[in-house]
C-alpha cells in the first residue's frame, strides 16, 4: 500500500491524536486525578494538624494559667465542700517548717467570705503566738513564699515584758479558693486542692 505525501500525513497525525488520547485516558488522566486527591488529603492532614496545635496550645494555656493559678489560690473543683477550706489553710500554716519554732497558744478559724456565684472563697485563721523576733522573720518568710499564697491580714506585735527577748504576735492570715469548672482529676497535680 503506497500512500502519497497527504496521506502519509494525515495517517500520522490519526496516529500522534490517538496516541495522545490514549495517553491522556491512561496515564494523564488518572496521574491528574491522583495528584488531586493526593493534594485534598493533604490539605485535610494540613487542617487536621492546624486543629490538633490548636487544642494542644489551648490545653496548654489552660494548664499553664491554672499553674498560676494555684500558686496564688487553692483550686478546688464545684462539688468541694466550702467547710473544707478552712481546715485545708490550718493544714498548711502547720506544714510550714517555722510554725514548729512558734509557741501557738491560740489557732482558730475565722470568718470565711464565699462568693459561690463569682467562684471564689476567702478563709482566715486567727493565730495567737510567742517566739523570737528571727522565729517569727523566718514564719513571714515562709508565709510570703507559700503555695497556694498565704496572706497576713492582721498582725499585732508586743514585747513580752518578762522575756525581752520574746514578742507576742497575733495575726490574721487568709487564703482564696478559687473553684473550676472541671473535674479535679484534669487538673494540673500541683493545682488541686491541698
Amino acid at each position: 500500500m503506497n500512500l502519497q505525501g497527504r496521506e502519509q500525513r494525515a495517517v500520522r497525525l490519526g496516529v500522534m491524536a490517538a496516541i495522545a488520547i490514549v495517553l491522556y485516558a491512561f496515564i494523564i488522566d488518572p496521574a491528574w486525578s491522583a495528584w488531586s486527591e493526593v493534594t485534598d488529603q493533604l490539605a485535610t492532614v494540613n487542617a487536621q494538624i492546624t486543629d490538633a496545635e490548636t487544642a494542644a496550645n489551648a490545653a496548654l494555656t489552660g494548664r499553664r494559667v491554672a499553674r498560676e493559678l494555684a500558686l496564688a489560690a487553692r483550686l478546688t473543683n464545684a462539688q468541694s465542700p466550702l467547710n473544707q477550706h478552712t481546715a485545708l489553710l490550718t493544714r498548711q500554716l502547720q506544714t510550714l517548717p517555722s510554725y514548729a519554732d512558734l509557741r501557738v497558744q491560740r489557732l482558730e478559724a475565722g470568718r470565711m467570705l464565699a462568693e459561690p456565684e463569682q467562684g471564689y472563697a476567702r478563709t482566715s485563721v486567727s493565730m495567737l503566738f510567742a517566739c523570737r523576733m528571727s522565729e517569727l522573720q523566718a514564719f513571714l518568710d515562709e508565709l510570703a513564699a507559700a503555695s497556694p499564697r498565704l496572706i497576713v491580714d492582721q498582725m499585732m506585735v508586743t514585747s513580752d515584758p518578762k522575756n525581752p527577748s520574746q514578742v507576742d504576735v497575733r495575726m490574721v492570715v487568709f487564703a482564696f479558693s478559687v473553684t473550676v469548672s472541671t473535674s479535679e482529676s484534669t487538673l494540673p497535680q500541683e493545682a488541686r486542692a491541698r
